[in-house]
C-alpha cells in the first residue's frame, strides 16, 4: 500500500506539472487550456475515486499484513495502527469523491 501511495503523490506531482506548464503556454482564458483543466479535472477523478476504492478494498483484504510492524529480520508482533488509519482516511476519502464523479455525470446525462 505504501508503494500505491508513493505512486499517488508522483501522479499529484505530475498534474501540477501539466497545469503549470498549460499556464505557461496557454492564456487562462481561453479555449485550449480550459480544454486541459476539463481532462484533468475527469483524469483526477476517476484516478482519486473508483481506482483508489479498488486499491483501498485490496488493502483491507490485507489487512492483517498491513497491521504488523515490520523489522528488517522479521515481522514484530507490535500493532502498528498508521497504516490501518492512512487506508481508512483514503478509503473513506475515495468513496467520497466515487459518490460525486457519480454525481456529476449523472447531471450531465440528465441535461
Amino acid at each position: 500500500m505504501r508503494l500505491i501511495f508513493t505512486a499517488y503523490a508522483i501522479n499529484s506531482a505530475f498534474v501540477c506539472f501539466v497545469l503549470t506548464c498549460a499556464l505557461m503556454f496557454f492564456e487562462e482564458n481561453t479555449h485550449r487550456f480550459e480544454k486541459i483543466v476539463n481532462f484533468i479535472t475527469d483524469y483526477m477523478f476517476i484516478v482519486f475515486g473508483p481506482v483508489l476504492f479498488c486499491f483501498c478494498i485490496m488493502g483491507f483484504s490485507k489487512l492483517p499484513g498491513l497491521a504488523q510492524e515490520c523489522k528488517p529480520d522479521h515481522v514484530g508482533g507490535i500493532t502498528h495502527p498508521s497504516d490501518i488509519t492512512v487506508l481508512v482516511i483514503c478509503a473513506i476519502m475515495s468513496f467520497s469523491v466515487l459518490f460525486l464523479y457519480a454525481a456529476q455525470i449523472t447531471g450531465k446525462l440528465s441535461n
